[in-house]
């Protein structure tokens, strides 16, 4: 069997699904009121968040023939308006906030669970 590294990357050799998106309190609430837009896209190597019209831009450049003027398709593509669309229905999910010794608030979600 043959070893690949990937920098930056986890993964498991599991049919177990984990995601885990960290930002500033300031980015969440902006995402909680659907200001930003969470691009989790793998084209986007790791997790940016953007205002809906970059984030249809992003998705042009990657895929011409798809038509990503919705809402519903910018999720089939991993693009999430806020929070409670990235966790979905179907995992556990955590939120958890810790404050810096600087007083920055970052805050941690995410879903994990069973995918097969």
């Amino acid at each position: 069997m043959k070893r690949v590294i990937r920098i930056g990357v986890f993964e498991t050799n599991s049919s177990s699904t984990h995601s885990l998106t960290m930002c500033s309190k300031e980015e969440y609430e902006k995402w909680s009121k659907g200001e930003i837009w969470l691009n989790h896209s793998y084209h986007n190597k790791g997790n940016k968040f953007m205002s809906k019209e970059n984030a249809i831009d992003f998705m042009s450049q990657h895929y011409n023939d798809v038509d990503i003027s919705g809402e519903e398709s910018l999720r089939n593509f991993e693009i999430y308006r806020n929070p409670d669309e990235y966790l979905g229905e179907d995992m556990e999910t955590f939120h958890e906030e810790y404050t810096t010794p600087n007083g920055e608030t970052v805050v941690a979600i995410g879903y994990y669970g069973y995918d097969g």
